[in-house]
């Protein structure tokens, strides 16, 4: 009997069916019919390229449904800038805007509306291609590889973006073998852009006691970038973002969007849609810009969602710097280190290629010892991820003095200190930690607890009874001779709903285990069920527990 064609073989309408995405195809087959045969041709192969990560999706979506308040961001006309009058009003709101917010729109910018309607056609018309000529670096000509599209590093779901684009440097945009009506229109935008930035850019200086000629002799046009965007119809938009959340690493980045709502950013810690307006540029504030600013002009986190039925296109003007351009603040103290744009943009790639995300200014922080503001800024710390901290091996005395820590993750730690306000707890991939700090039962708010491949902790910390608003329990190697005495622990959990227990082995002592010897004759199942009996022994009772799960080398066991 046939198997049928493999899965890198069958169109995206069956690819979406066999990864259990019935209704959605179904849905998106009969509202894009009139279209099928250009736009779904055109459609990068989303399901193909990221099968794997549909096929372990779990069942709700990546990023929970919430409901988000729509707003208009502060808008500033600035032919006021004109009126003798009004331009330090103008400049002031613009000032305002930049620290408040990180996100403003501007009327009356001087940008043609024929230059951005040209350049919308022709973006229309280049991705209306088909996929496999778009993804030919011959296509439009322009240098280096400037079309994208999904999310390279992608390990899940909520690392991938549904878009494409082309990122192009405008130092390539005139070159020879870019076509002749994109070569003209781009050019011609650019170069209205890059007047735009830099008044923008002056006054934004200007509100530092800056005069900004360090900004503009470093942020030439063939420096700056150029991006086209599409976000096409997603079938499975209540799972995967349009663009995942980020922040720009420019000085500035100007935004012409279409009439399709999207865009989103986060403000007060939660996150607001703006309301397209037909006639505006959306001007946001970049890291470099923070950085310069010493953190008085934000560089808001933003995201764009995806759309089940509606494509939509964006332009973006991104303001950079040469690579050797320094980074520095005048004021002191200074809240980030000096660096250089080339620095930056390596150590975010590196941190997206290894971590799937980009960490940003945080990397840069000025030295804690020699800052006392920056010491003020971190006792606010709330959540604490040094993951990525693989050579990280003791944590400082001093993190007591972040009272406010209410998330702590690691690796590669092995010995950790007081932290009484913590709430989660998470060490992963640390082979060496044999045990917890004895002040770990202080830690008296922990509501999860997960200490995942930490192959040395082969039993509970001493004290975990004590922890009794533990709601989540997981790692843990071995059950290593103690029996179910070890479990016991947790019978005063009375909180406790998920435990998950890893790489668990039979009772390491003969003396300690009169079936040891049956262990060598019967399989691991048998061995399984066992291991089982000692731990639901010891849990009982635990009437709250909803979850446990039980795996060892070739097992996993769920109830």
């Amino acid at each position: 009997m046939s198997e049928g064609p493999p899965f890198c073989e069958l169109k995206e309408a069956e690819r979406m069916e066999a990864l259990g995405i019935v209704s959605e195809a179904q849905e998106l087959s009969q509202s894009l019919a009139d279209r099928r045969s250009t736009m779904i041709d055109s459609n990068p192969p989303f399901f193909a390229a990221y099968g794997s990560l549909f096929r372990s999706r779990p069942a709700a979506g990546n990023h929970e449904a919430e409901a988000v308040e729509e707003c208009d961001l502060p808008i500033v006309d600035l032919s006021r800038l004109s009126d003798e009058l009004q331009a330090e009003q103008c400049k002031r709101e613009i000032v305002t805007a930049a620290s408040a917010w990180g996100f403003f729109q501007i009327v009356n910018h001087g940008i043609p509306n024929g230059v951005l309607d040209r350049l919308r056609a022709e973006q229309v018309r280049a991705f209306r291609q088909p996929f496999k000529k778009k993804a030919d670096e011959k296509f439009l000509g322009f240098l280096g590889d400037s079309y994208r599209w999904g999310a390279p590093t992608a390990t899940s779901l909520k690392q991938l973006s549904w878009l494409e684009a082309y990122h192009i440097p405008l130092s390539s945009a005139t070159h020879p073998a870019t076509t002749s009506t994109c070569r003209c229109v781009i050019e011609e935008l650019s170069s209205a852009m890059s007047r735009l930035a830099d008044r923008l850019m002056g006054i934004l200086a200007e509100g530092l006691g800056s005069d900004g000629s360090y900004i503009k002799d470093n942020c030439k046009r063939n420096t700056c970038y150029l991006r086209l965007n599409r976000y096409p119809p997603c079938p499975v938009a209540g799972e995967v973002f349009g663009l995942v959340p980020h922040t720009d690493s420019d000085f500035l980045t100007v935004l012409c969007q279409d009439d399709v709502i999207g865009l989103q950013l986060k403000k007060g810690g939660r996150w607001i849609a703006v309301r397209p307006n037909p006639g505006t540029l959306i001007i946001n504030v970049g890291d470099l810009f923070q950085a310069w600013s010493n953190g008085l002009y934000k560089s808001v986190e933003h995201r764009v969602m995806s759309n089940p039925r509606l494509e939509r296109f964006s332009v973006a003007y991104f303001v950079c710097p040469s690579k050797e351009t320094m980074i520095e603040s005048s004021a002191r103290p200074a809240i980030y280190r000096k660096f250089s744009f080339g620095e930056y943009r390596q150590q975010v790639q590196q941190d997206v290629t290894l971590l799937g995300y980009k960490v940003g200014l945080t990397r840069f922080l000025a030295s804690c010892r020699r800052n006392k503001h920056t010491n003020a800024h971190l006792k606010k710390l709330q959540i604490l991820d040094l993951g990525h901290c693989k050579k990280l091996r003791k944590l400082p005395a001093q993190i007591h003095k972040l009272v406010n820590l209410k998330i702590l993750r690691l690796a590669y730690c092995t010995q950790l200190e007081r932290l009484v306000n913590l709430l989660v707890l998470e060490i992963e991939g640390c082979p060496r930690l044999q045990s917890l700090h004895d002040s770990f039962s202080d830690m008296e708010n922990l509501t999860e607890l997960k200490m995942m491949r930490c192959d040395s902790l082969t039993g509970m910390p001493r004290g975990v009874g004590k922890l009794s608003d533990l709601q989540k329990v997981a790692g843990w190697a071995a059950v290593d001779g103690h029996g179910s005495a070890t479990f016991q622990y947790l019978q005063t959990l009375i909180n406790l709903e998920e435990l998950r227990l890893q790489n668990l082995k039979s009772m390491s002592d003969p003396e300690d285990d009169p079936t040891a010897k049956l262990h060598e004759t019967v399989d691991d199942d048998v061995e399984m069920a066992f291991l089982l009996l000692q731990i639901l022994e010891g849990l009982r009772p635990n009437p709250t527990l909803e979850k446990l799960e039980i795996s060892c080398a070739t097992t996993t066991l769920s109830l």
